[in-house]
């Protein structure tokens, strides 16, 4: 069954889910009123959450991807603590509890085709992945250190590009057209005095964070400049995210912050639309 209001379509449409982490429920919050205000988009690319997201609405459907997200109990649900004796780890979480999700998520039917990116390490480059395999999915959202590296080096797609635009922008046709960026938060509200700890993963998950800012504003830029150019495509540039800083943290895993944030992605989009 093909999602998305069946409206009259304006042009082509695209969406970009950038990497987020736990703040994916705002995202699929969001993506459940995008479907249901407006037609289905010609093209779909995600990043880290984002990938998941993607996959969860393109074989799921945005009532399923809902039900994913509040189905979530605890972290535990996502990833695994590694308990090794010797010492020696190549993550801090062992990821087979995602695996899982995601085998049973792609043994659906899939209803569209849609993009992921992931970073590989022998390249030092971002790789962009068309109707993607479990494993790259994985990949795109396993943040160094605290997950492996997917065949030893593929990791999280936010090392390169946390908002996978420039292959939106590649798929657009000459005449252009709109591109919705979903972000699980703001990218230009800071709060560098509130964090302070000592646990490596949190450290970790939070100089990802630092890094994906920097480069998802590097890709506003970029695109800014590509479609204000002389002879480029004239893209039009949507970018749904909270409107203040939200304080969950990358591995918050908690039923009470999915609820929250999926009904905060609903309402920030519903409130973007009747502005736009």
């Amino acid at each position: 069954m093909a999602h998305g209001n069946l409206g009259a379509k304006t042009g082509w449409t695209a969406w970009v889910l950038a990497g987020c982490g736990a703040k994916g429920a705002f995202q699929a919050g969001a993506i459940g009123v995008l479907d249901a205000s407006e037609p289905s988009p010609d093209f779909i690319s995600g990043c880290s959450a984002g990938a998941l997201n993607a996959t969860g609405y393109c074989y799921l459907g945005p009532v399923g991807l809902k039900d994913y997200w509040f189905s979530i109990r605890s972290r535990s649900d996502i990833l695994a603590t590694r308990w090794n004796p010797l010492g020696y780890m190549t993550s801090i979480y062992d990821p087979s509890p995602l695996k899982k999700m995601l085998d049973e998520t792609m043994s659906e039917k899939r209803q569209r085709d849609y993009w992921v990116v992931y970073s590989d390490l022998k390249k030092l480059a971002p790789v962009y992945v068309k109707n993607p395999r479990a494993e790259d999915v994985l990949a795109s959202a396993s943040i160094p250190g605290a997950f492996p590296p997917v065949d030893g080096y593929k990791v999280d797609g936010g090392v390169f590009d946390c908002a996978p635009l420039k292959v939106a922008i590649d798929a657009a046709p000459p005449e252009g057209g709109t591109i919705t960026v979903v972000l699980g938060d703001s990218p230009w509200k800071q709060d560098q005095h509130e964090f302070i700890s000592e646990n490596i993963v949190e450290t970790m998950a939070r100089s990802l964070d630092g890094m994906c800012q920097a480069v998802l504003l590097d890709d506003l830029r970029e695109c800014n400049k590509q479609t204000n150019s002389g002879g480029k495509k004239p893209i039009k540039l949507r970018i749904i995210c909270p409107d203040t800083k939200v304080k969950v943290g990358t591995l918050d895993f908690t039923p009470e912050a999915m609820r929250w944030l999926y009904r905060l992605g609903k309402e920030t989009c519903a409130s973007f639309l009747k502005k736009s």
